[in-house]
């Protein structure tokens, strides 16, 4: 099974279609009802959704002057502690709402880290860690001591992930972004001192 069909597998376009149009703004509805203005959405607008052929029409952020930040560069502190609130606010604002509304959130309860997708995660996460193990080898003064660490966990990281991701109905839940890197992120800022001040 390939990345492709894994992702048909696991329903992961359905899924992201679901927490766009439907459980985010029920999430960013709870936060205005605590506190009206104080807290802005967690996304883009979804307007709209299809499923074959799968595409998502949402809100050009860029619109409202939002914009990604450079790769190149990863986020400095104040990129990273604003992340950081936001999806704090995200995983406590969903489990008030898997409280109130256990339904809206009932289809995300399985990851797509699960144990009958193993293989399809051995070839995708096991071969990654390979890979980065093997460039870590050739680094001076780090190869060493990370090279084989590196090397014994690509043979486990799959096992691990499934792991750490199986839900316990008695701990507390939350759900998580699944995705969050720099290009799933859209930055504004400050006209006057250019400081970063919100992100999507």
């Amino acid at each position: 099974m390939n990345f492709f069909q894994l992702m048909a597998e696991a329903r992961i376009f359905m899924k992201e279609a679901l927490a766009l149009s439907s459980v985010l703004p029920n999430m960013y509805r709870l936060l205005e009802e605590a506190s009206p203005t104080q807290f802005q959405p967690f996304s883009a607008t979804c307007f709209y959704s299809h499923s074959g052929p799968d595409f998502i029409v949402m809100e050009d952020l860029k619109e409202k002057g939002f914009k990604m930040a450079k790769r190149n560069l990863g986020l400095d502190m104040k990129h990273s502690m604003l992340v950081m609130r936001k999806i704090a606010r995200h995983h406590a604002s969903s489990a008030v709402l898997r409280e109130k509304n256990p339904e809206i959130i009932h289809p995300f309860y399985e990851s797509v880290y699960n144990k009958e997708f193993k293989e399809p995660l051995d070839n995708l996460f096991g071969k990654g860690m390979k890979n980065l193990a093997n460039e870590v080898e050739g680094w001076p003064d780090y190869g060493n001591r990370y090279g084989t660490k590196l090397h014994n966990l690509a043979g486990r990281i799959s096992d691990l992930l499934i792991e750490i991701m199986e839900r316990h109905d008695n701990e507390f839940n939350a759900l998580r972004h699944g995705d969050l890197w720099l290009n799933n992120m859209m930055f504004s800022y400050s006209d006057d001192t250019g400081e970063v001040e919100d992100v999507r």
